[in-house]
């Protein structure tokens, strides 16, 4: 009976570990990272606005916000892109952030 319930507990916490927030640090393994990645860029000139949009990620089960280029796009009020990157966060893969920033006229 006691291997059986060691090996549900097992089973339980692999599965719980397999819904962690990463956000794919390409840094490898860390407690905390915190990166900015380099999205797209385009041909035009005279990025005068930014805008941002973030989504959110806790333990792998609740997952809020729209990170969306669209978004990001409407809350910078831009109409022509230049740019854009990414902002990602992770803190021992209980929580994740992703931010996508974008540039432009």
């Amino acid at each position: 009976m006691r291997a059986k319930t060691t090996f549900c507990m097992l089973v339980c916490a692999s599965m719980l570990g397999g819904g962690c927030a990463t956000v794919g640090a390409r840094t490898g393994p860390a407690a905390i990272a915190l990166q900015t990645e380099a999205g797209t860029a385009t041909s035009v000139a005279g990025a005068d606005k930014e805008g941002r949009s973030c989504s959110q990620n806790i333990l792998g089960i609740v997952a809020i916000g729209d990170s969306s280029i669209a978004s990001a796009k409407t809350t910078g009020q831009i109409t022509t892109v230049s740019s854009v990157d990414y902002k990602l966060l992770s803190i021992l893969g209980f929580y994740g952030r992703v931010c996508t920033i974008v540039r432009g006229s």
